[in-house]
């Protein structure tokens, strides 16, 4: 079963990070990507767009899809529509 994660949540409840670095998505990423290697699940992290206008985009890295929502959306609206159109 893939995974599907809020990236600005999972960071706000992670020690290790913080929503104030400006690398913070870059860095769970990274984690998730560790993660990927151990456990062989397929992850996707969904991001809430920036305070300046950036077209959506999705990335791929070490077997972890990053996407970010486009603006005027939210990361809790692209999983809606992700979970809605999930056959399982």
């Amino acid at each position: 079963m893939p995974i599907l994660i809020d990236g600005h949540n999972l960071i706000g409840q992670l020690a290790a990070l913080s929503l104030q670095d400006p690398g913070d998505e870059e860095a769970l990423v990274r984690m998730l990507v560790a993660y990927r290697a151990r456990t062989g699940r397929a992850v996707t992290v969904v991001f809430d767009p920036g305070s300046t206008f950036a077209l959506p985009s999705t990335r791929r890295s070490g077997g972890v899809t990053a996407v970010f929502a486009p603006h005027k959306s939210s990361a809790d609206a692209v999983i809606i529509q992700r979970v809605r159109q999930s056959r399982d």
